[in-house]
């Protein structure tokens, strides 16, 4: 946390603060991982990005707050960061470093120069693999978070519609990616939100309450239409 304070710098905006810190929390209520303390900080950086740290550590850049159009959908993005912490990737990680460094070691020998690095290469496409499955897990459990935190889970649909459209990359490329094809998370993530809603049918009903509250009456016209089917479905 303090190299990425030293190397970006901390907005001091306390009005963005308290917004990504109020969200946070919300979150983080409803998260299994009360077992840290969570800290919310926004990095005066132009990447539309977000980023969490071991120990609780949650970071928004300042261009991701400007590309987002509302509350849910930032929110959808402090879930998928606050679930990375959940689901323990970085201890996942750092077990895998430590299994690659002794197996290099064994190899330090210039007569196995050859089989080192392709255990190197081996190694750094399983790394991207299992950063892609991550990332996957991440945008499923954040659909939840936000859900239960009592925001509306197509905030993160919403917030992946915007890279959707980009090109399908070619096999090469998707070997070479930290993340599933914009596309895809898109769709599962809407997939997920729409199963999250029909599960939780009373997190749907007061989700639509508060959508007539905040005046985003067709969303709370499209929430209570979704529940009174699910009633239906109960009671049939």
């Amino acid at each position: 946390a303090m190299a990425v304070e030293a190397d970006t710098d901390v907005v001091p905006s306390p009005t963005l603060a308290d917004l990504v810190a109020r969200i946070g929390h919300r979150v983080v209520a409803v998260s299994s991982r009360q077992d840290i303390r969570f800290t919310f900080k926004v990095l005066a950086s132009h990447e539309p990005n977000a980023m969490a740290l071991p120990g609780g550590h949650i970071y928004v850049n300042l261009g991701l707050l400007s590309s987002v159009s509302s509350e849910e959908e930032l929110a959808g993005v402090v879930a998928h960061e606050v679930a990375h912490l959940e689901n323990r990737d970085f201890q996942a990680v750092f077990l895998r470093q430590l299994l690659l460094i002794g197996l290099l070691d064994l190899l330090s020998d210039d007569r196995h120069s050859g089989l080192r690095l392709g255990v190197e290469v081996l190694h750094l496409l399983n790394e991207l693999r299992s950063s892609r499955v991550r990332e996957g897990h991440a945008d499923l459990e954040a659909v939840e978070l936000a859900l239960q935190a009592g925001y509306d889970p197509g905030g993160l649909v919403e917030f992946m519609a915007h890279g959707a459209s980009a090109r399908s990359p070619s096999t090469l490329e998707r070997l070479l990616l930290t993340h599933p094809p914009p596309a895809e998370r898109y769709e599962l993530a809407a997939a997920a939100s729409h199963e999250a809603l029909v599960t939780h049918y009373d997190l749907t009903m007061r989700l639509a309450a508060r959508m007539q509250d905040l005046g985003r009456s067709n969303r709370a016209l499209e929430l209570y239409r979704l529940a009174s089917e699910v009633a239906q479905c109960v009671r049939a």
